[in-house]
């Protein structure tokens, strides 16, 4: 499996890594048709709270996400299926860098969250994008990965246990605007431990 090295991430042109079941490619300006679709599907409407939202309100969403990355202020890949002659988009992950402070110093980590349409789903995709993202950080200045999940969002916790996530219980977090999601925490894992104990 090719494993693209964490200074090629924020490099011109495309960028590509490669999984087991998916391929990670850099977002590019036409990927807004792929949220037009996941906006269909009640719960990723639910928990991103993108009722009503139209086709220029995420041309808009990628056209910041692409110079996000550009700037290498965070991350922004198109989750593909692997194909020699047709690739099919079927998700996406997202992520934006984060400085972690504690009583024994600080970290860099990065802020990710990640949808795939819901015909795709339950197929390992969404958890072989997390793992394949961070073989990419392996030896980077990156040395965390950071998920909010809503206690109420099974099939994102799932994914976050199977790749040995860590929940943060200690600070509940609530959305005031959207109090009807519910509580959120905070769950923490480091790169390092992403790829011992599910990488090959």
């Amino acid at each position: 499996m090719e494993n693209i090295k964490f200074n090629k991430i924020h490099s011109k042109g495309d960028v590509t890594i490669n999984g087991d079941k998916i391929s990670l490619r850099k977002f590019k300006s036409n990927d807004y048709s792929l949220f037009e679709e996941l906006i269909k599907d009640n719960d990723y409407s639910f928990y991103f709270c993108l009722d009503g939202k139209d086709s220029d309100f995420f041309k808009n969403y990628v056209c910041g996400m692409i110079m996000q990355m550009e700037m290498g202020l965070g991350i922004a890949f198109t989750i593909e299926t692997k194909g020699i002659f047709f690739k099919r988009k079927i998700g996406y992950i997202v992520g934006d860098y984060t400085t972690l402070r504690s009583t024994i110093g600080s970290e860099r980590g990065l802020n990710i969250n990640f949808a795939i349409l819901p015909k795709y789903r339950n197929k390992g995709y969404a958890t072989d994008a997390v793992r394949s993202l961070a073989k990419a950080y392996q030896s980077s200045p990156i040395k965390m990965f950071i998920m909010d999940i809503a206690e109420s969002n099974k099939a994102s916790i799932k994914i976050a246990t199977k790749l040995d996530f860590l929940k943060d219980s200690r600070i509940p977090l609530f959305d005031v605007q959207h109090s009807d999601i519910g509580t959120h925490y905070k769950w923490f894992n480091a790169v390092s431990w992403i790829i011992k104990k599910n990488g090959k």
